[in-house]
């Protein structure tokens, strides 16, 4: 071989090494977990989680929620205490690099709601008295979808949003018909069966989250 080629080898050689180690050097690095953490209608939350591969997470949201408040809705006025303990087991499937992803899984837990209502109405009729109303979710573990968008602020730190729904449904109950007349208590029963019927027709419960995430 002669001097020309053997020095025109070595520079392709060294050529190619460098490039490679720039190339391994720039790549980003999968992080090897990340914890999460922020607000949502769900609650107070935060949420472990960690790579699967670069467009694939797995998250544990554990959502934190207890209130108690008085509303007015349709009319009736609650004092309630409200309940929405609840976690979640969740993967996020990231489209490409542009931070949006589309997220799938079950939820386990949920909403809650205690309280009373004073001669409330129902279905156009007020029935005078004070009953004790509970609303909960009827299934206790539900299907999960949502989408949402994360953008890096450094190279540890991102914010992420999301909103999605769990398909689920609720169902009211009252106690308090003892205190209305034989009629009044059968009335009173078949408008509330009314009400429900309305409810489960809702068959998904959406939800808004913002939150920080920090890569390990």
């Amino acid at each position: 071989m002669t001097d020309a080629r053997l020095r025109a080898t070595c520079l392709g050689v060294l050529y190619a090494c460098t490039h490679s180690t720039h190339a391994m050097a720039t790549e980003p690095e999968t992080p090897f977990f990340f914890g999460e953490t922020g607000i949502s209608s769900l609650g107070r939350y935060f949420a472990p989680g960690i790579p699967i591969t670069r467009q694939l997470t797995l998250r544990v949201p554990v959502y934190l929620g207890t209130a108690t408040r008085s509303e007015t809705i349709e009319g009736n006025t609650f004092d309630h205490l409200t309940l929405s303990d609840s976690a979640s087991v969740v993967t996020d499937y990231y489209l490409g690099d542009s931070g949006f992803r589309i997220t799938g899984g079950l939820s386990i837990g949920g909403y809650d709601l205690s309280g009373t209502v004073a001669n409330p109405t129902l279905n156009g009729r007020t029935y005078t008295g004070t009953f004790d109303i509970n609303i909960t979710q009827n299934q206790t573990i539900a299907p999960i979808l949502a989408a949402g968008y994360q953008r890096d602020i450094t190279q540890n730190w991102s914010m992420s949003a999301e909103v999605g729904a769990r398909l689920s449904s609720y169902s009211i109950s009252a106690t308090g018909q003892n205190q209305l007349n034989a009629t009044d208590r059968v009335q009173f029963d078949a408008d509330l069966q009314r009400v429900n019927d309305d409810l489960n027709s809702i068959r998904a419960i959406p939800f808004v989250s913002i939150g920080a995430r920090f890569e390990f």
